[in-house]
């Protein structure tokens, strides 16, 4: 997920801070599964209904999410209402096809 930018040629525009994302995604019901980061680790993974968002170490406020969906008829609805809310849009990064 990614910011709309406002205009062409723009880059991308944050999401939020790191913690307002969190808690954004924490509304939809998405958040850590309690286990320990590891030391070494680049990204940081919350699930969620149908879904698993990776959130990249490091960057704070996020200027992108990657979310690997595992079962769409779950997720797509979560993910469609986010978007709208947040004024976020998706990218397919296998087709480029944009959503939101």
């Amino acid at each position: 997920m990614q910011r709309k930018p406002e205009s062409e040629g723009e880059g991308l525009s944050p999401l939020g801070s790191r913690t307002a994302v969190i808690d954004m995604l924490g509304s939809a019901n998405t958040a850590h599964d309690g286990s320990p980061r590891k030391p070494n680790a680049s990204s940081e993974f919350l699930y969620g209904p149908g879904l698993i968002a990776e959130l990249p170490l490091g960057q704070d406020p996020l200027t992108q999410v990657m979310v690997q969906v595992n079962d769409a008829d779950v997720a797509w609805p979560v993910l469609s209402r986010l978007c709208k809310k947040q004024g976020w849009q998706m990218v397919d990064v296998e087709s480029g096809q944009t959503f939101g």
